[in-house]
């Protein structure tokens, strides 16, 4: 499931909750660490040491490292001084979070409708519409028109529906994995998407 930024990070939004909120925060906290104990340079030298040449580029990356928008260097963990099991327990907390905000309660304001490919509009649904009731809406919309639409709730889930009236859920868990060389926030990535909303 691709996201649809401009439309998804307000409309249906989760409050209360950010995914990855104890992580990032002990990521940045290590980051502001290293850098008042270094000299002026702290930037430049940081950078060469992690691989960057251009340092403007560096910096916008270690700011998507802070916020985990990224793939994150293992270096450059290591360097600030991010440990492993502190790291462990920041997401184990993170986990807790997720857990609680799944449970919803999940409002629905509108629907993103599929109508060609990178071709969307969308679907407003009245005040006091039920999530249940909003799926059923969506159905009836998706099957009339042969396309296919979703409510998402950023940063926990999305509803989906099929042409076919079918429909699933797909969460945004709070997880990463490791690969030789990098720390991955799972389904964290946007896709950067040309919209046309009618």
């Amino acid at each position: 499931m691709r996201r649809i930024p401009f439309f998804s990070g307000e409309v249906n939004k989760i409050e209360n909750y950010e995914k990855f909120y104890y992580t990032k925060s002990y990521i940045k906290k290590k980051q502001e660490e290293y850098s008042q104990g270094k000299a002026k340079g702290w930037v430049t030298a940081l950078a060469e040491q992690i691989g960057y040449r251009k340092i403007q580029k560096f910096k916008k990356h270690m700011e998507e490292w802070n916020r985990m928008e990224r793939k994150i260097p293992l270096k450059y963990l290591e360097i600030i001084g991010v440990g492993r099991k502190t790291l462990d327990f920041t997401l184990e907390l993170d986990w807790e979070e997720f857990e609680k905000a799944k449970e919803g309660p999940f409002i629905p304001k509108k629907a993103m409708l599929r109508l060609h490919p990178a071709f969307y509009g969308t679907m407003e649904f009245p005040k006091g519409t039920n999530l249940e009731e909003a799926i059923e809406e969506l159905k009836i919309v998706c099957m009339e028109k042969k396309i296919r639409g979703f409510i998402e709730f950023w940063p926990v889930k999305t509803v989906g529906v099929r042409s076919d009236g079918s429909s699933y859920e797909v969460f945004s868990k709070p997880s990463i994995s490791f690969s030789r060389y990098y720390l991955i926030p799972n389904g964290f990535f946007e896709q950067k998407l040309k919209v046309i909303v009618k």
